[in-house]
């Protein structure tokens, strides 16, 4: 883009006034492929949050917490009373109301009130004992528990214990997901670096072709000599072709793990196959394993759910308060009502007892998941240590098999005109050398996968 407007500039039809846009479109250039370079860059950072963001799995973990903080206030509620406006009407016979005479000689009678209105029950054979009465009444009823002898604390702390579950799973669950965009970028420079050696080595052999043809023209070699060139530079070309497939295959991974599709022209950014040695072992071990840390949670829970049925047979001593109005035909009563209740459970068929036994193996299972866990935990931890030593070694063999190589090569080139060294040996000298370089890049990813925890 930038060449093509320098030759613009150069070309004997241009001129400042009819083609001044040209110097704007230059300017552009200038400023915007700095900026295309970099974007082809991606970063694992940039990528770690983009999956976060993106994945379904993390919306999932989210809606299992507010869920989870749901249940915490349906639980906290049992603590509040419940308010309800009750309106009723009705029509059944039976209890009508009928006038009863003041009693004058009845000291407990009522002066001011000439009768009163008394329910009658009309037995059967009575003219209107079938007759419908019309009743109805409007009230508001206030209830709650005074106490319940710790069943809703215990519903509170089950509740809460399932809250922190479901945290510790959506940490779990950020973590593999970084984790898994981890592995897939670490696998992605590693293609990347084994694409660059296998370009490296085809651009190599091209020229070693070409030093051969111009070789035979000046009749210092046979023409049957440019068969061992011929044949480098298909095997170049066939590990290009690997490599590129193994590439483009890891670049879909990374972009499928991160959520954001990545070009042809994408590559990793960061220099993690130059990653320094991981941290040590202890340091590690102090770090919270979101996965163990959720089992444990998970288990917490459990067993706060078992405890919410050891409270299934204590007493619930509650109270309600009652206030509106009652009529019946014509007539309307006032009416209100204060009721304390005790209540105590004696026999459910054994549903609550089934279901804290289901809760407390639920807990027993989840305690030997941690335990195994743990176990595994630790075992990786020695592995790692072991690993950590390993590749180090392997790093450092490497880079000096490739500087022997280099030195080999360099020897061998200064030979060749002199007839020390034939052109086999210079080839079978750069396969050396290409092998030990992919040693190297195969022992950096090692040490990245360590540095990153993906061991």
């Amino acid at each position: 883009m930038l060449g093509s407007a320098l030759q613009r500039c150069k070309s004997p039809t241009w001129s400042p006034r009819s083609s001044a846009w040209h110097w704007l479109w230059l300017i552009g250039c200038c400023a915007v492929t700095p900026t295309l370079a970099r974007a082809q860059a991606i970063k694992l950072a940039e990528l770690e949050a983009r999956a976060v963001r993106a994945r379904p799995s993390i919306g999932g973990a989210d809606a299992r917490i507010a869920e989870a903080r749901a249940r915490v206030a349906a639980a906290q509620s049992a603590y509040a009373p419940t308010l309800n406006l009750l309106a009723e009407a009705s029509f059944s016979p039976g209890q009508r109301l009928v006038p009863f005479p003041y009693d004058a000689t009845n000291p407990n009678s009522d002066p001011t009130t000439r009768d009163y209105k008394v329910a009658v029950i009309t037995p059967f054979g009575a003219g209107n004992a079938l007759t419908p009465v019309p009743r109805y009444g409007v009230s508001v009823d206030l209830r709650g528990n005074i106490y319940d002898f710790g069943r809703t604390s215990a519903a509170v702390d089950a509740a809460m214990a399932q809250h922190r579950a479901a945290e510790a799973d959506a940490h779990r669950t950020t973590r593999e997901i970084v984790r898994d965009v981890r592995a897939a970028y670490v696998r992605w420079a590693t293609s990347y670096a084994l694409h660059s050696l296998c370009e490296r080595a085809l651009h190599s052999a091209e020229e070693r072709k070409q030093r051969a043809a111009a070789s035979i023209e000046e009749g210092a070699l046979r023409s049957a000599d440019i068969t061992a060139a011929e044949s480098d530079l298909g095997f170049a070309k066939l590990e290009l072709h690997r490599a590129s497939a193994d590439l483009d295959d890891a670049r879909e991974d990374v972009g499928f793990m991160a959520g954001i599709p990545l070009g042809p022209e994408a590559q990793p950014a960061d220099e993690l196959l130059q990653l320094g040695a991981p941290p040590p072992t202890a340091a590690n071990a102090k770090s919270v394993d979101p996965a163990l840390q959720t089992l444990q949670e998970q288990r917490s829970a459990a067993k706060a759910s078992a405890r919410v049925h050891d409270h299934a047979f204590t007493p619930v001593l509650s109270a309600s308060a009652q206030a509106g109005v009652q009529g019946q035909s014509g007539s309307v009563f006032p009416l209100y009502r204060l009721v304390v209740n005790m209540s105590v459970p004696l026999w459910d068929g054994g549903g609550d007892r089934a279901i804290r036994s289901q809760a407390e193996a639920q807990a027993a299972q989840l305690a030997a998941q941690a335990e195994e866990y743990r176990a595994q935990r630790e075992h990786m931890a020695r592995r790692s240590a072991a690993s950590r030593q390993n590749v180090q070694q392997r790093i450092a063999t490497a880079d000096e098999l490739v500087r022997l190589c280099r030195l080999r090569i360099s020897q061998l080139e200064e030979g060749r005109p002199l007839g020390a060294a034939t052109a086999p040996d210079v080839a079978a000298a750069r396969a050396t050398l290409q092998r030990a370089e992919t040693e190297l890049v195969l022992a950096q990813a090692a040490q990245a996968q360590l540095a990153l925890g993906l061991e």
